[in-house]
């Protein structure tokens, strides 16, 4: 899952506000299933990847105080049609980021909850 953030910072994310802002019509795909086909994530320690996604997340933050608020209604769309500004993606970014860190904490709950008793489970998943 930090791994898939980390790929995400680019293409998903800054590479498509940048394609927006440089007045390019068509916003390119980013396709999940080849990135990860292609990443090696799985054989990182845990550290390395979060020292990785700190960095990425410097430089993303670093890219987007440079932004400026107008220009971030240029809009460009996908190969389906569909408009969007770049501020779409500045706004969903975060929402992206959220939604995967649930899924962490979700998933932390569930390997944790095995070791309760059923007292302590059923108190907390009420």
């Amino acid at each position: 899952m930090i791994g898939h953030l980390i790929d995400c910072d680019g293409p998903a994310f800054g590479d498509r506000i940048a394609v927006i802002l440089d007045g390019v019509d068509e916003i390119p795909p980013h396709d999940i299933h080849v990135a990860i086909a292609t990443q090696s994530f799985a054989d990182q320690p845990a550290v390395d990847l979060i020292g990785e996604l700190r960095a990425s997340r410097r430089r993303a933050g670093d890219y987007l105080r440079t932004l400026d608020p107008i220009a971030l209604g240029a809009t460009s769309s996908f190969p389906d049609g569909r408009l969007f500004s770049a501020c779409d993606f500045v706004h969903e970014w975060p929402f992206h980021d959220q939604d995967h860190l649930q899924q962490i904490l979700d998933a932390t709950k569930r390997a944790y909850l095995v070791g309760m008793g059923p007292a302590m489970r059923d108190g907390l998943l009420d």
